[in-house]
Order: C-alpha cells, then sequence, then structure tokens
C-alpha cells in the first residue's frame, strides 16, 4: 500500500513523450558550422541555444556550432543559425510542451525516468498477484474452522482475566461511537438480510468457496496471460473478440473467391500469352518508367538550381565579388587601399589616403596587391563551398615585407577550404606558407 499505484497507460506516456522529446531534440541539432568570430570594435557577441535556452557570451576566434542557435551582438544585429525549413521557435514550444508533460508523469510518481516507471509498476504488479496469492492460502487455511470452539480453546488455555475497562475499550473500538445495543441491532439486521439472500451459512459458505476457486482459476489464467502481447491484453469480452475475427474470416473467404473468380477470367482474358510472359514486359516497361521518372527529376533538379542562379545574378551578380575584393584590399594594404565602386564591367574605381588612383599611378606592387585580391575574390564567387585549385608562381616579388606577409597570412585563410599550389625559387615562404614541400632541384 505505501508503494501506491501506477497507471499502465501514464507508463506507455512516458515512454512516447521521451521518444517524441529525443526526436524534436535532433531537430536542433546535427548542424556542422565554424563560426569565426572577429570583433572591429568593443562589443559583446552572445549566443543562445534554441534547445536548451542557455545563453554564453562568445570570444574572438572560432568556434563549432553543431545545433540551432541565435547569434547576436545587442542593439546591432541577430543571426539565426538553423536546418533549413525548420522554425526553431515552433520546435522550442513543442519541446517546451511535451517536457511539461513528461516530468508531469515523472514528479507524479517520483522518477527520474521512463525505465524507472515501468520497473515500479512491475514490481507493484509483483507485490498485487502475491498478496491475492497469501490471501488465497489464508482463506483455505481458515476454510472449516469452527469459532466457537477455537474460542473455547482460547478461553482454557489462559488464567488471565481481563478488567471491565479492558473490555469496555475492545468494545469500544468494535463499535465506534455507537451504543452497544445499536451495533448488536444493526448486525442482527444485516445477518437477517444475508440469511433472507444467501440461505444457510452452510449455503453461504458453499457460495463462497466455490467462488474462491473461480477466482484462483481466473488468477491462474491472469498470470498466464502476463506473456501475452499488449494488444490482447486489454479484449475485455474474448468470446465476442473471437466472433468478430471469425465474421472477418468469414468476408476475407468471401473475398477471396471473389478475387479468385476475377483472376481466372483475367486469365482467360491473356489469351494465347503466358502470365509470365505479360509480368516480364510489365517489369520491362516499369523499370523504363522508374528510369524516367529519376530522368525527370534529375532535370527538374537542374532548372530549378538555374532558375535560382539566374534569380541571383540578375538582382546583382557582382555584390557578393565586390565585398570580397574590397575586404582583400584592406587586408592586404592595411586599410590604405579601398576600393570605392566595381561595375558591372569590372571597371574599379580605387583611392589611397582619399587620393583617387589611376592604373599609370600604381606601382608594380600595388598592382600584384590589387591582381591577388581580386583573383581570391572571383575563387571566392565561383566556389562558394570552397574545392577550387589555384596555383600561384611567385606572385609576391614586388611587394614589400609586410604586404608579402598579409597576402601570405590571405592565402592560408583561403587555403582552409581549396587547394592552392604555390611555386617560389625563395625559402623564405616555408616559413610564412605552412603545408606540403617539395624541393626541386635541377
Amino acid at each position: 500500500a505505501a508503494l501506491g499505484t501506477v497507471d499502465r497507460k501514464e507508463v506507455t506516456e512516458a515512454e512516447r513523450l521521451q521518444r517524441e522529446l529525443l526526436k524534436k531534440e535532433s531537430l536542433l541539432s546535427g548542424l556542422r558550422l565554424t563560426a569565426e568570430i572577429r570583433k572591429y570594435q568593443a562589443c559583446e557577441v552572445r549566443k543562445t541555444v534554441f534547445r536548451t535556452g542557455e545563453e554564453s557570451v562568445l570570444p574572438e576566434g572560432s568556434i563549432d556550432i553543431t545545433e540551432a542557435v541565435e547569434i547576436t551582438v545587442p542593439g546591432v544585429i541577430g543571426i539565426r543559425l538553423a536546418p533549413k525549413g525548420m522554425d526553431p521557435d515552433q520546435v522550442r514550444e513543442e519541446l517546451t510542451a511535451l517536457k511539461a508533460a513528461y516530468y508531469e508523469i515523472l514528479n507524479k510518481y517520483r522518477v527520474e525516468s521512463p525505465e524507472e516507471l515501468r520497473e515500479k509498476q512491475e514490481r507493484i504488479s509483483a507485490l498485487l498477484r502475491d498478496a491475492a496469492h497469501y490471501e488465497d492460502i489464508l482463506r483455505e487455511r481458515l476454510t472449516g474452522v469452527d469459532l466457537e470452539k477455537l474460542q473455547e480453546e482460547t478461553a482454557s488455555g489462559s488464567e488471565d482475566v481481563r478488567s471491565i475497562q479492558e473490555i469496555r475499550q475492545e468494545i469500544t473500538l468494535l463499535t465506534g461511537r455507537k451504543t452497544l445495543d445499536s451495533f448488536i441491532g444493526e448486525r442482527s439486521g444485516q445477518l437477517t438480510a444475508h440469511r433472507t439472500r444467501y440461505g444457510s451459512i452452510d449455503k453461504l459458505r458453499t457460495l463462497c468457496q466455490e467462488k474462491d476457486a473461480e477466482c484462483r482459476s481466473l488468477r491462474v489464467r491472469l498470470s498466464e496471460g502476463a506473456s501475452l502481447p499488449e494488444e490482447f491484453r486489454e479484449i475485455r469480452d474474448p468470446e465476442a473478440y473471437d466472433r468478430e475475427l471469425k465474421e472477418e474470416i468469414s468476408r476475407a473467404e468471401g473475398r477471396l473467391e471473389e478475387l479468385r473468380a476475377q483472376q481466372a477470367g483475367a486469365e482467360r482474358e491473356l489469351g494465347g500469352r503466358s502470365y509470365e510472359e505479360y509480368t516480364e514486359e510489365y517489369q520491362k516497361k516499369q523499370a523504363e518508367f522508374e528510369e524516367r521518372k529519376a530522368m525527370l527529376a534529375h532535370w527538374r533538379h537542374i532548372r530549378a538550381v538555374f532558375q535560382e542562379l539566374q534569380g541571383t545574378l540578375l538582382s546583382n551578380p557582382m555584390t557578393d565579388v565586390e565585398e570580397a575584393f574590397r575586404e582583400n584590399l584592406r587586408v592586404l594594404s592595411g586599410g590604405t587601399l579601398v576600393l570605392n565602386t566595381l561595375s558591372e564591367e569590372l571597371k574599379t574605381q580605387l583611392q589611397s589616403h582619399n587620393r583617387p588612383m589611376t592604373y599609370a599611378t600604381l606601382s608594380e606592387g600595388t598592382k600584384e596587391t590589387i591582381a591577388l585580391a581580386f583573383r581570391l575574390a572571383v575563387l571566392s564567387h565561383l566556389y562558394p563551398e570552397g574545392g577550387a585549385l589555384a596555383v600561384f608562381d611567385d606572385p609576391f616579388t614586388d611587394m614589400d615585407p609586410v604586404r608579402t606577409e598579409r597576402a601570405c597570412r590571405l592565402l592560408q585563410a583561403f587555403a582552409k577550404k581549396n587547394q592552392v599550389i604555390f611555386v617560389s625559387c625563395d625559402e623564405k615562404y616555408e616559413a610564412m606558407l605552412p603545408g606540403n614541400v617539395t624541393h626541386v632541384s635541377f
């Protein structure tokens, strides 16, 4: 009794909620991203995890992102990173509702997990079966015992005589707030009613024995049914269920006869060709159909990608090239060389220290700087996901040491997602461009 009871349906519901929680949490996970945090002024970058609501401040540098998050600079910008087609707010609301229902069940039974809850339910069921078993044993041992004879044996075996106070206390415990006469009258009325309904005590005892035997038989059947599948345990009327199954079988047999008649008619309509010949032709047509479906899906995908790329190019084809070109120039020149505009015809307007620049006024080192910045911007445009191959043959010969060092760092960043081959006769690049080094001598 101290363990209470556990509703089997709530055990099943807790297990289902646990599975749903894992599914919803997996929707917010599965990302494989790397973010590079660079602060150009004093500000705070915060990260909020949609799955748990946990917030944290991000330092500068590289961080790995493996689940849906929101990265914000308070008062400036907020960026949500989540799997495509998934609304993280909706998933978080569903997670909150699932967790509330899930922990309501666990807290109700004071357990930590559905596994512990099922174990508790099974333990209580086993104790209840044991209690019923011992009750049956107790009834069997009391069967046929004469109460008056037992009282005489008890009285003759004891020389202690109780006081009137003890007897009165026992009467009070037995009758409660009623007087002894009213209690006896009430019990006498109940006894008369029982005799009218059941007859003699012997008939009632016989009826009790029959019911006990029936109860034991049912408990045996119940214990044997513990191994039954879950779907059959909820059947309340096996005979009605058996009738329904037989009726369903009868209907299925009638339907089977109809199908056999249809099959015979279809075989007659085959004419001179056999079923196997038709089957072989059908399989070939089916294979051809599936192949054409796959081809159609392939071309539809190509059209969708083409239309998406076409729309992007029509809107502003050089936006990403211009942004990457401007950033590369800033890194290589330390902010002294600025790109004003880049037209669709790739005409540029540059300035240095607020002075317009022309091709004639550029030094050879500056020309190499501009060429490298533009080349890497175009490659990033053509290969946004990486995978490009770039070959450089001593491209920094006219650059000063500072710009050479900056150019090497820019190449290292580009080489994280692309293949870079750098050819040089100068050994200084071995330290400035770490990687696979191959020496060639003649």
